[in-house]
């Protein structure tokens, strides 16, 4: 009997030294001192090493310095409070922590986090709302040279040191907003953001470049950045790419050969030049707004399907597109003051499209064009749908009677020729019969009728006559 009680008293006793090792299964969250006091008590001599959950600090200066038995944290290091007040965190206990999966930190008047000796990381990261921290040093370098799942760092107005990233390679998502970030140049070993890269709202930057020459990702957003006045960017691929800031200068280098733009959407209303153009081929979806007079640099691209050209005050030139460019499904003229024709879309033969049932897609829009006169350049006998509305300058419209389906298009508040499609019935006629649109125009006190040489006067607005079956 004895030897059988003994052998009992083994068996358990070594059952309770294993799963000492791994203490919690489950997450933890310090809202006092009394419940630090307590897990210390309960744990810190008796082999206790990680949490297999969540460890949450939420209460406000707690003392942690019971805790340097812990050296893993399966689940997320969380600092932030429960309620609305923030909360300060002094982490200097947690001198023997080693490994975690994810950091998470909201809410705390920390100015700075500091480095503790982790060695392993390999979840996420995410600050947000910390009005003090300036800076953020809590990762060492060394330990981001693997894949991080996301970086989201939001909400820090004073924020201005991040030299935990300084080996960043790859993340899924990587978003920097409203910081107080001035110049900001990614490690040259981050290539790869997955899912999104996204810069927005950091009121006091002013430069941000990426230098990897190989840099890479799905979507790239920069907007909102007041100060923002240069752009670097190596791109090796990105689907969707919208910049929307107060650049004086971007850079868009290395596009790859087979590079295919989804969507490249440029509001750079201070930008007078887009020479960064020239080096890209392959764009489906083009949206463009700046201030320069000029625009010359498209003609490179091979597969345009829609072209926006808005709130460019001071565009007059066109200079045109790629020569197989033949057709758009949507081509959106808009508040281009400056703009008097269409001179630069001749090649364009048909707008809009036709999808397998047979319905329509697509259209011309051009609206609030103060000086917009004619668009009989577009040489156009295919439009779906138009939209041509605020241009009151706009009397040379005959290419509008191409349109296939007028219910769902609207032509108003132009020159009294292209005022409406009942307007252009009336002005737009094939007197003679002979399939030529002869062209009248309301001169002010009079009504000049040209129909008696219609090639002559088409060819005086620089553009061929166009030939209708009917109007």
């Amino acid at each position: 009997m004895r030897v059988t009680t003994f052998v009992i008293f083994i068996y358990f006793s070594g059952l309770h030294f294993l799963f000492s090792q791994t203490c919690i299964t489950g997450s933890v969250t310090f809202n006092t001192q009394a419940e630090v006091n307590s897990f210390v008590s309960t744990y810190s001599s008796s082999g206790c090493k990680s949490i297999g959950g969540d460890l949450r600090i939420s209460g406000t200066g707690l003392s942690l310095t019971g805790l340097s038995f812990l050296d893993t944290i399966k689940g997320i290091l969380r600092l932030e409070p429960t309620g609305a007040t923030a909360i300060s965190v002094n982490l200097t206990g947690l001198t023997g922590l080693d490994k975690i999966n994810s950091l998470k930190v909201r809410k705390i008047t920390n100015s700075s986090l500091t480095t503790i000796n982790i060695s392993s990381f390999s979840g996420y990261i995410e600050i947000r709302d910390c009005d003090n921290l300036q800076q953020f040093n809590f990762i060492p370098a060394a330990v981001l040279t693997n894949t991080v799942s996301s970086m989201i760092i939001s909400n820090c107005p004073v924020l201005f040191g991040l030299t935990s990233l300084n080996s960043l390679q790859v993340c899924s998502s990587f978003q920097l907003s409203n910081t107080g970030i001035i110049n900001y140049t990614l490690p040259a070993s981050f290539h790869t953001a997955t899912t999104s890269f996204y810069i927005s709202g950091n009121q006091g930057l002013v430069t941000l470049s990426i230098p990897n020459t190989n840099f890479t990702t799905p979507t790239l957003t920069m907007t909102n950045n007041k100060k923002a006045t240069t752009f670097s960017l190596n791109i090796g691929t990105s689907e969707n790419i919208t910049i929307n800031d107060s650049l004086n200068s971007l850079t868009i280098l290395n596009p790859s050969a087979t590079q295919n733009f989804d969507i490249l959407s440029l509001k750079l209303p201070k930008m007078t030049s887009l020479a960064f153009l020239s080096n890209i081929n392959t764009v489906k979806d083009l949206r463009i707004e700046f201030n320069g007079t000029t625009l010359n640099e498209l003609t490179n691209i091979d597969s345009l399907e829609k072209l926006t050209l808005e709130n460019c005050p001071n565009l007059t030139t066109f200079g045109g597109l790629h020569p197989d460019i033949f057709h758009l499904n949507t081509l959106k003229i808009q508040n281009c003051a400056s703009l008097l024709n269409m001179a630069g879309f001749s090649q364009i033969s048909q707008i809009g499209y036709l999808n397998y049932q047979n319905i329509g897609f697509g259209s011309l829009i051009l609206t609030n064009n103060a000086l917009l006169n004619s668009v009989q350049h577009l040489n156009t006998f295919d439009i779906y749908s138009a939209t041509v509305t605020g241009n009151p300058n706009l009397n040379f419209c005959c290419r509008l009677n191409s349109i296939s389906w007028p219910q769902y298009s609207n032509s108003s508040n132009n020159g009294t020729p292209c005022n409406s499609f009942t307007n252009l019935a009336t002005y737009c006629v094939d007197s003679d019969q002979d399939g030529i649109i002869n062209y009248l125009i309301i001169v002010p006190q009079m009504l000049i009728s040209i129909s008696s040489t219609p090639i002559r006067t088409e060819s005086e607005m620089c553009v061929m006559p166009v030939q209708f079956q009917s109007i």
